[in-house]
């Protein structure tokens, strides 16, 4: 298995983007910049190794694709896109072909896990969230009032957060089959390309927001890697730290790192946020 060391400000600024193998044409949100800290930390996998890129609303392939075709291992270590791949915002029909079908690519489609209630002039009024992978049925986990403004946990609460494990069996490939038969998705990096603008529950948002990163970062395996996009927007930004704290509060240790700077004297805000748990 691979030991990844968190790339520093000059390791990226060293990276010649010119190199990159890259399609303007095909929708995504992902940026040269955000390339270059993805392929420093790619390029350290091995073929073992699986990467989990948390692509809500935007599971197009751009980025499943950049990685299998700039990182010096890309065609060998897995490659899967969590989305609900429903086309809500860009279109996710193509994610496969988009990747050339390679067979290292693959998707975890979690619209099972969202149920949206609407009243009858089709406004959305609640949101069920479910379990789909622990009964033969799914297991309602929680229903979201989305006429009330959500009850944010604590640092206690946050750092109780159970991490929702896909089955490999929920996985597939452009055939539509499976990673394995059986086993625990447990990927070793997690590429989380932030939705940048609210979709009009912005409360709600957050309170969902950093319930997931509470759970992704007690799901990561020690020496695992958790990489944020957009970091420096107030939403990610205070809903990471607000996680961070109490998954902290519950033993967990990692390193971190900030990189990409909005300023090219670094005097402004870091745009992505990299952290590894050690412990």
């Amino acid at each position: 298995m691979s030991d990844i060391t968190l790339p520093t400000v000059e390791d990226i600024n060293a990276v010649d983007e010119s190199t990159f193998i890259w399609d303007d044409l095909l929708d995504g949100t992902l940026t040269l910049e955000q390339g270059k800290v993805i392929k420093l930390i790619c390029d350290q996998l091995d073929a073992d190794d699986v990467v989990s890129i948390r692509e809500a609303f935007q599971g197009t392939g751009k980025t499943a694709n950049f990685i299998r075709e700039n990182s010096t291992n890309g065609n060998s270590f897995s490659i899967t896109t969590v989305d609900q791949f429903v086309d809500t915002y860009l279109y996710t029909g193509d994610y496969f072909e988009n990747c050339e079908n390679a067979p290292n690519v693959f998707k975890l489609d979690v619209s099972a896990t969202r149920e949206i209630i609407f009243d009858e002039d089709g406004t959305p009024t609640q949101v069920k969230v479910y379990d789909p992978y622990s009964e033969s049925e799914p297991v309602l986990v929680r229903t979201i009032n989305l006429n009330v403004q959500p009850s944010f946990l604590t640092k206690e609460e946050l750092s109780e957060v159970e991490p929702l494990i896909a089955p490999k069996s929920a996985i597939v490939d452009f055939e539509g089959n499976p990673m394995a038969s059986s086993g625990d998705f447990e990927p070793k990096v997690v590429i989380y390309m932030t939705w940048p603008i609210t979709l009009g529950s912005e409360e709600h948002e957050k309170d969902g927001m950093e319930r997931e990163f509470a759970a992704i970062l007690k799901a990561l395996p020690v020496g695992g890697v958790l990489m944020m996009t957009y970091f420096h927007i107030p939403k990610t930004n205070g809903c990471f730290w607000s996680a961070f704290s109490g998954v902290k509060h519950a033993g967990y240790e990692f390193e971190e790192s900030w990189v990409c700077n909005s300023e090219p004297d670094n005097s402004g805000p870091w745009t992505i946020g990299i952290v590894k748990r050690t412990k």
